[in-house]
């Protein structure tokens, strides 16, 4: 078994380009003539260790803002007497962090866990005919965390390699709804609903 230290350079970068944003003519008469553009921005922090020991390590932590005009949002209705403003997209999440290994175990064993924290993506709140009751996007789920791995063990037969496991996808059963009752008055509002509990899977990799 080897051992060697080595420890890779943080990096930290952020986004200095002014923004850029793609033009779309407005309908006559909609509330989003006149609208102002809206820019995202983000920052990205990548800090890497790694450690030769049968162990490999890494991490990434982020924090973006994504933003738009309501007239992105075509599944939805925006009413003519709402005033047009920037507002977040679907998939925005503040903060993200990110990590993930590799732990080379004796007897051909691998072990490769991912652990992901970040916040939940936003919703709209929307009234009876599901026309938006407030600003797009201004609700959240709450926030995601997941913990997945493979596991698996590589074998040697005539001179062929062969890796055999399986892969967990939410070992920790952590709760994280995909769905939500948006309705405003519902006796269900706010109600946060379809989590997927862990999910087992056989993994095979031939090698030729």
């Amino acid at each position: 078994m080897r051992f060697v230290n080595s420890l890779a350079i943080s990096t930290l970068e952020a986004s200095t380009d002014p923004p850029r944003t793609v033009p779309r003519p407005p309908v006559p008469g909609s509330p989003m003539a006149g609208i102002a553009d809206c820019a995202p921005n983000w920052n990205v922090l990548l800090p890497a260790a790694i450690r030769v020991w049968g162990l490999r390590m890494a991490a990434i932590a982020n924090w973006p803002t994504a933003i738009c005009e309501p007239s992105e949002y075509c599944a939805r209705t925006w009413p003519a007497s709402a005033t047009p403003t920037c507002t977040r997209l679907a998939a925005d999440a503040p903060n993200r962090v990110l990590a993930w290994g590799t732990f080379n175990l004796p007897r051909r064993i691998v072990v490769s866990p991912v652990v992901e924290w970040r916040n939940g993506f936003p919703y709209s709140t929307v009234d009876s005919r599901y026309f938006y009751a407030g600003t797009p996007n201004s609700e959240r789920f709450p926030a995601f965390m997941s913990t997945d791995l493979i596991v698996y063990k590589t074998f040697t037969a005539k001179g062929r390699n062969a890796d055999v496991g399986f892969q967990l996808f939410n070992a920790t059963n952590h709760r994280n709804p995909r769905d939500v009752y948006p309705v405003a008055g519902d006796r269900r509002f706010g109600t946060f609903t379809n989590s997927v509990g862990p999910i087992l899977r056989g993994y095979m990799l031939f090698k030729w």
